[in-house]
């Protein structure tokens, strides 16, 4: 038998493990070559063992040379941990970037000359392949089921070519979900079904390299994946599906129009929601889309089977997200709970959670829709996902119950944490918060990382947050951050490399940042990961997150123009480096900017930044091209919200301003969303209006549902409004001198004081005589102090309906010129990307 380790080596790391949950202390491999060797050495020890169950588990050491090469030193123990066979595999760190070559080379190793397959007849193995993308269904649940039941019938040692190429496309599949939240068996899965396509490929003697693409996508390297797809030369006759259909969509750079057509195709129904995801990854706006959409075109019977969406679309899809993952948690617990109770656990299996699962799902059954109790009822089988996670690693062809139960204590983390936090942040729902926060960090160990800033205190917090570690998680990802294992902290690049290739790139390359590593050490990363990576593996490294370091690096290295033209999806981040150029550069007139900003709106057909293209307009005082704007966009604003909160108020004070009854009564209408902001502008109308008892009405509902600090002040005001509107009444001076100052309600004491006719003293006197602030730029309005006008103008931040006014204001102080030429900008037949949804969607039903 040959020495593992020779004493030459010099050592740079050395690890060991048995546990099902592991980590190899591997350097800048993928989620899939990370544990690749061991999972490769666990397929194979499946289909040896055959029906003489001889090879009980595998164990590893793993060595780096000074010259970072990997060393694997691989053994297959018997039931009484005696070895049945060892092996070491060496690879240098250059070959983890040739693509397939790295999983063939390393299962060629793993086989040596008494383990390798005799090749057999080639005939099917692509077809079966997408054969099995197909059976994988749209979770990782339902492509374990589809592949657990395929394996059953395929006897071990003498599965064919096409059925270790099936078994391969249903594994790589099931693991499409990472696009939204990735998990530790994503790695996992990715890691077998390469084993088993290296198996497919030496039986049947040839090749099969289109058949890498999904493989090395979802690993992180889509850059190699798209060079692998675009040389793959199809079989003749061989269909690819939509799995193909797919891959051949996402790899050839398309719009984001494109995916959300590919995605209405009804024949494209599997993959209809990761196409829509992938271009929301760069861009919230397209998140928002894909809620708004959704449900129409995978339809409602798909629908609740795509509960591993849930807390991505929750973080990133505003209220409307919120609302479409909230959804979610009762069907991911209750598949997981059906995933497990079907589960047949291999030989050497771990299976002492079947009398808590059995009781678990009466449990679960008598909770009905009580949160609270199903989480008690779900607890026990959740916690074992923590607790027993270290355990053999036993040969298998796909999953063990560890995996699952792994699985469920993450998935429970996510989808319980997700939900809290969309309640208590975008919701505003603090009670409905903490009814899930209390039961679930009171009974779950560990998941309070995936718990924004709870009210409740975990009763047993994750001691270790390598745990998460192939978890994709801003929270947890967050809390790495913050507390970073000791043995995580050098070198700086130690985060990065552990974790290479994960989706954003954002925490890795900011620990280097941190690290204080050189400027050119920083690019010649970001290159790195750009090329061995791709968009994904960098995409949130254009943002500009406060707080953090690497945003300023980004702009030092002046790389920011580089990154966004490989992000074509990318659009809030444009809008950025636009203003950043208008302030740095050309200082673009109010105007000249607005313009641009639409222009980019048209060109992705989307306006996340409505808002500041009608002010924009307004500012260079093109009234004409604002109201002509709020007019063509509407049908391409899909957060209704945040029309709601700023855009739909703006637009009323114009109306205000100009009197026009009609269009506030439509710009009410436009904004009703029940929003604070909607509910905020409904009182204004009303208080204005004289209609006490409606604006009553509306604080009323306002402060049951938001439970606002500044609505009862405005209704303990107003039994005062006869007297301002009235300045012989006796109580004149005190409804003046005692209306609210909150912020909330600078437009609606203005328009008061406009349409009250006050006297300036008044007005001034209205503002409590302020010089500064908000109070101070209307109290200088009102008195005609063009220069404390001007002081305060850029200097003081108003909510939206109050910018309007002093905008208008600003305007008339300075007779500020109209532009000559107002073009309309919007681009013949341009339709909303959601419409053009809708209308193929009517179309095949025709």
């Amino acid at each position: 038998m040959r020495k593992a380790f020779l004493p030459v080596l010099f050592l740079l790391a050395t690890t060991v493990a048995h546990a099902q949950f592991y980590a190899p202390d591997t350097e800048f491999h993928d989620r899939s070559q990370r544990t690749f060797p061991v999972e490769a050495a666990r397929v194979l020890a499946w289909r040896q063992n055959g029906a003489q169950d001889l090879i009980a588990s595998v164990t590893y050491k793993l060595e780096m040379t000074e010259a970072r090469e990997s060393v694997w030193h691989i053994q297959w123990l018997d039931a009484g941990k005696n070895p049945v066979r060892e092996k070491e595999v060496r690879y240098p760190e250059s070959l983890l970037a040739e693509g397939p070559t790295f999983f063939r080379e390393v299962f060629r190793q793993l086989c040596g000359d008494d383990w390798r397959p005799k090749a057999g007849a080639p005939a099917g193995l692509d077809a079966a392949f997408w054969e099995g993308a197909k059976l994988a269904g749209v979770s990782r649940l339902e492509a374990l089921g589809a592949a657990g039941a395929f394996t059953a019938g395929v006897r071990q040692s003498g599965a064919s070519a096409a059925d270790a190429a099936r078994i391969a496309g249903t594994l790589a599949h099931g693991t499409m979900p990472l696009l939204g939240n990735g998990l530790t068996l994503d790695g996992l899965l990715l890691s077998r079904a390469a084993a088993w396509l290296c198996l497919a490929e030496q039986l049947a003697g040839m090749p099969d390299d289109a058949a890498w693409t999904p493989i090395l996508f979802l690993s992180g390297r889509e850059r190699p994946a798209r060079a692998v797809w675009q040389a793959a030369v199809p079989s003749p006759g061989t269909e690819r599906g939509a799995a193909g259909r797919f891959w051949d969509l996402i790899l050839r750079t398309p719009s984001t129009k494109d995916c959300f057509l590919f995605a209405a195709q009804k024949d494209q129904r599997q993959f209809a929601l990761p196409a829509m995801l992938y271009p929301a990854q760069f861009d919230r706006a397209w998140m928002t889309l894909l809620v708004e959409v959704s449900d129409e075109v995978v339809g409602r019977e798909m629908m609740p089977r795509l509960f591993e969406y849930g807390p991505n679309v929750s973080t990133r899809g505003g209220v409307g997200g919120g609302h479409w993952g909230a959804r979610m948690v009762g069907g991911a617990m209750g598949q997981w709970l059906e995933a497990l109770s079907a589960f047949q656990p291999p030989p050497h299996d771990y299976t002492s959670y079947q009398p808590v699962l059995k009781k678990a799902l009466s449990a679960a059954r008598a909770a009905g829709n009580d949160e609270s109790a199903s989480i008690t009822a779900l607890a026990p089988l959740v916690n074992l996902g923590l607790d027993e996670g270290g355990g053999a690693l036993i040969p298998l062809a796909t999953v063990t119950a560890r995996d699952l139960l792994g699985y469920g204590w993450e998935t429970a983390g996510l989808q319980f944490g997700y939900t809290h936090n969309f309640l208590s942040g975008n919701l505003g729902d603090p009670e409905g918060a903490e009814a899930i926060a209390r039961p679930a960090l009171d009974q779950f160990k560990g998941v309070d990382p995936f718990f924004k800033k709870p009210k409740v205190a975990p009763r047993n917090p994750l001691r270790d947050l390598r745990r998460l570690q192939y978890v994709g998680s801003s929270l947890s990802e967050g809390a790495f951050m913050e507390n970073l294992p000791n043995d995580w902290k050098t070198p700086p690049a130690r985060y990065l490399s552990r974790r290479w290739l994960d989706r954003g790139g954002i925490n890795g390359f900011e620990m280097l940042v941190r690290g204080k590593a050189k400027p050119e050490e920083l690019r010649a990363m970001l290159d790195r990961m750009r090329r061995e990576g791709g968009p994904l593996a960098v995409c949130n490294l254009v943002n500009h997150d406060p707080g953090y370091k690497y945003p300023a690096v980004i702009d030092l290295l002046d790389l920011r123009g580089e990154l966004l033209a490989e992000m074509p999806w990318t659009y809030q981040e444009r809008v950025k480096a636009m203003d950043e150029e208008g302030r740095e550069g050309s200082k673009l007139h109010a105007f000249d900017r607005a313009q641009a900003l639409e222009k980019l709106g048209w060109e992705h057909l989307a306006f996340p930044n409505h808002y500041l293209i009608f002010t924009q307009y307004l500012i260079g005082n093109a009234e004409a091209s604002a109201k002509r704007f709020y007019d063509q966009v509407q049908p391409f604003v899909t957060e209704r919200v945040g029309f709601s909160n700023n855009t739909g108020p703006a637009r009323y004070a114009l109306a205000w301003i100009e009197d026009d009854e009609k269009m506030k009564r439509r710009a009410i209408e436009d904004s009703a969303t029940f929003s604070h902001s909607d509910l905020k502008m409904q009182i204004t109308d009303a208080v204005l209006r004289n209609d006490v008892a409606r604006a009553t009405k509306v604080i009323d509902a306002c402060v049951e549902r938001y439970n606002g600090r500044n609505e009862p002040l405005i209704k303990d005001w107003l039994p005062l409004l006869p007297a301002l509107l009235d300045p012989q009444h006796a109580d004149y001076g005190r409804a003046l001198d005692t209306f609210p100052d909150d912020q909330s309600w600078i437009f609606l004491r203005w328009a008061l004081a406009r349409q009250s006719k006050l006297s300036v003293e008044d007005t001034v006197r209205l503002f409590r005589g302020k010089t500064d602030g908000a109070e101070g730029i209307f109290a200088a309005a009102a008195r005609g102090d063009k220069n404390r006008f001007l002081a305060l103008y850029t200097q003081v931040t108003l909510p939206a309906m109050a910018r309007v006014v002093i905008t208008h204001e600003f305007l008339k102080l300075n007779n500020y010129p109209q532009p000559k030429e107002q073009p309309d900008l919007k681009p013949p037949g341009a339709r909303p990307i959601d419409e053009l949804v809708r209308e193929e969607l009517r179309r095949q039903k025709e």
